[in-house]
């Protein structure tokens, strides 16, 4: 009798590297502002990204009955159209917001605040009244920084033909990036802390029609924290000097620099201020599998792509020792083969005379298949960026402006930033011919 052979298969789950979409949106306020006798002006856009990995599904809601979305849901990149209806709306201000929830994905859900202005006479059916209170936009930094704190929003006014506009600060410490255009525009504002003492402060930014008369009037409210104390300590140094306190301490980042997944990380938290040597320890959330925190720095190799928001606390060796949080997002990043920052002009020489002392140019700013954040900035008063960051392929409006400027040749440079990404940073050469 022949035997039967019984042969048993165990089939062994695949290990495969997690998925995990990351949500990107863009950009995080709209602002419309709606003419006397206008219906309706014209929709915006919020465009989202997946700058993670897996499939990214997301469902977008608004929480105010004036505000139409379109589409609602949708898979991976997407634009959703943002309208308005104004004659549900009574003259003055109005603010809501839209809510992109992309379930497990990081970054998820994403808030995009919704900003009307009804003008006078737009809802002539309808009695007028008070406008509601004002939703103030805050700001918040550094006493003595020389780098503004900035936020932005997307703008639109009244359909039919373009519409000029021009920004109008009531501080010094308050401008815009572009400071004028036509709309529909993405305009950034800026606030300046470099020559404020630490207090609040409070202005109003205009945005300007081509006849002067206010289209949007935003409160800014800028909070200035304490860079450094300068009081003498209460005891006399040797020989009568009283020795400064330490600077405070604090923890300069609300992000690191990206980590590609599968390479080598090393990043130190960039902590200054208060008593050295640090103790640095995460007190919530988790490091990328892969990293790990040792002797102030983040370090190894992360094996799973995403964002990971940690908080940080730092104890100095002062007596009393001092203790700050903070809350730092690393994220973990998949390099195509192709990918690198590029520019293009790489080099820009741009002659002003007399009868055009406004020069302008434009650089593109790319990185491949793969988009990435990026950040630019210009080290000269006569050579204006706009604007200042972005997600690539994005395109620097370049502006040189002789005003004030003798005959002569003037050089600078811009530098576009662009973390974890080969070929950054990249510096292009500014060259400005003056002529009388």
């Amino acid at each position: 009798m022949r035997k039967a052979l019984l042969i048993s298969f165990v089939l062994l789950p695949t290990l495969a590297a997690a998925q995990i979409p990351v949500l990107q949106v863009s950009p995080t306020a709209l602002i419309f502002v709606v003419g006397a006798g206008q219906a309706r002006p014209e929709a915006q856009e919020i465009r989202l990204r997946n700058t993670g990995s897996g499939a990214l599904q997301w469902r977008a809601t608004a929480d105010a009955a004036w505000i139409s979305v379109s589409p609602k849901a949708g898979t991976g990149a997407g634009v959703i159209n943002i309208a308005i209806d104004p004659s549900r709306l009574r003259q003055g201000r109005h603010d809501a917001k839209v809510t992109i929830d992309a379930g497990d994905a990081d970054d998820s859900p994403a808030t995009v605040t919704i900003t009307v202005q009804v003008g006078a006479g737009s809802q002539a059916s309808r009695p007028a009244e008070a406008p509601p209170d004002d939703l103030t936009i805050v700001l918040t930094g550094s006493s003595g920084s020389t780098v503004p704190v900035t936020t932005s929003f997307g703008f639109n006014a009244p359909s039919g033909p373009p519409t000029s506009w021009k920004s109008s600060a009531g501080a010094p410490w308050l401008s815009t990036s572009p400071a004028s255009g036509t709309t529909p525009a993405q305009i950034t504002i800026r606030a300046d802390a470099s020559k404020l003492a630490p207090g609040d402060y409070a202005s109003v930014l205009r945005l300007l029609d081509s006849a002067g008369q206010s289209m949007l009037d935003l409160p800014i409210s800028f909070k200035v924290g304490a860079a450094q104390a300068a009081a003498p300590d209460a005891a006399a140094a040797p020989g009568g000097a009283k020795p400064d306190r330490p600077a405070p301490l604090t923890i300069e980042a609300r992000s690191l620099p990206p980590a590609t997944r599968n390479l080598p990380y090393s990043q130190a938290i960039p902590v200054k201020g208060g008593t050295p040597p640090y103790a640095i320890r995460i007190v919530e959330g988790r490091l990328p599998v892969g990293l790990v925190l040792a002797n102030g720095a983040i370090a190894g190799t992360a094996r799973f792509t995403g964002s990971y928001p940690i908080t940080v606390a730092v104890t100095d060796s002062a007596k009393p020792a001092a203790t700050i949080t903070r809350a730092v997002m690393l994220r973990v990043v998949v390099l195509f083969t192709d990918t690198a920052l590029s520019v293009s002009p790489a080099a820009l020489n741009l002659l002003a005379t007399s009868a055009q002392r406004i020069q302008r140019a434009r650089v593109a700013v790319g990185s491949g298949r793969q988009p990435f954040d990026w950040q630019a900035t210009s080290d000269a008063k006569w050579l204006r960026i706009s604007p200042t960051d972005g997600i690539s392929p994005g395109v620097l409006q370049i502006e040189a402006s002789a005003e004030g400027l003798e005959p002569g040749a003037y050089t600078a440079t811009i530098t576009v930033m662009m973390e974890g990404v080969p070929n950054s940073p990249a510096r292009i050469p500014v060259q400005l011919v003056v002529r009388k």
